[in-house]
């Protein structure tokens, strides 16, 4: 890829935001997406209904119509993992897994998050955003979900939604959600939760998953874990000298939504922080 002006790392609220407020400022952004497409995580919520001036909105359309919004104004998601940022004389190169590096006068990182992990290792049984399981398991029968958190139940209501036996796994005494979020949970019978409850082994056991909790062994036919999300961004950084939690970082370079603030997962301050990006980074070239 050529030299660019303004390259954004990550389609999600933030990256998106960005992207738009680059071209009304007359800059044409890079915008870079591992998926190849808009949305990211907020494809997988349930009923956004805190973004102003919007109807409540399933994440899957919010999506789209982000989706919607760069193809209007004529801005590409293209398919590339970045792997390394990488501090340049002028600027910055940004390495990309299996293709040419590019180099850019500034950079955005909205990379978001990557799912927190049982016991900090991957299991192979566990899925870890709603979208993806429903991919592979279109219509499941009966669901376990690992965690209590605001992730866990809105994972949960879309599950109960496709005619799911969910089975709400919380380490603790009680659900960690919003009036809203625990309103609709706690009223939904097809949602069972078990509070004090650990999931100590996972097995596959012939078409189904097997977990081991206290006392019991649960039976379904596949397995969420939602117990939290860390910022993606530090290891794309690392190259850079950069630390994720610096207060202020070298010109040119940007950490924004989730990526910057960890597992905060709100829209609007997403969105937000892409666009006061976007502003400094077309002053930066000399834009706007």
């Amino acid at each position: 890829m050529s030299n660019q002006g303004v390259a954004i790392i990550g389609a999600g609220p933030a990256g998106v935001a960005a992207a738009i407020t680059c071209k009304r400022l007359g800059v044409e952004p890079l915008l870079l997406d591992a998926s190849g497409t808009a949305g990211g995580l907020v494809a997988n919520a349930f009923l956004v209904e805190n973004y102003p001036g919007t109807p409540p909105t399933p994440g899957p359309k919010l999506a789209d119509l982000l989706q919607t919004h760069l193809a209007r104004i004529h801005v590409d998601v293209l398919r590339a993992r970045a792997c390394a940022i990488v501090r340049q004389v002028a600027g910055w190169r940004i390495d990309l897994e299996g293709e040419e590096a590019t180099h850019c006068q500034a950079v955005i990182v909205a990379v978001g998050t990557v799912p927190k992990t049982l016991g900090g290792k991957p299991n192979i049984h566990a899925f870890h955003d709603v979208r993806h399981l429903l991919s592979r398991h279109p219509t499941p029968s009966r669901v376990v979900v690992v965690g209590g958190g605001e992730a866990a139940c809105d994972y949960s209501l879309t599950l109960a939604g496709t005619g799911a036996e969910v089975h709400l796994l919380v380490r603790g005494s009680a659900l960690r959600a919003g009036p809203w979020l625990l309103e609709r949970v706690t009223q939904e019978p097809s949602i069972l939760i078990h509070p004090h409850c650990t999931a100590h082994s996972i097995e596959q056991v012939g078409d189904q998953v097997r977990v081991q909790v206290e006392d019991r062994h649960i039976f379904a036919d596949t397995l969420l874990v939602a117990i939290g999300r860390r910022s993606a961004a530090p290891p794309l950084l690392h190259c850079a000298g950069v630390q994720n939690d610096e207060i202020s970082y070298p010109d040119g370079l940007y950490v924004v939504g989730d990526a910057r603030a960890g597992s905060l997962g709100q829209i609007g301050i997403a969105v937000g922080d892409g666009m006061w990006a976007a502003t400094s980074a077309a002053r930066l070239v000399g834009v706007g």
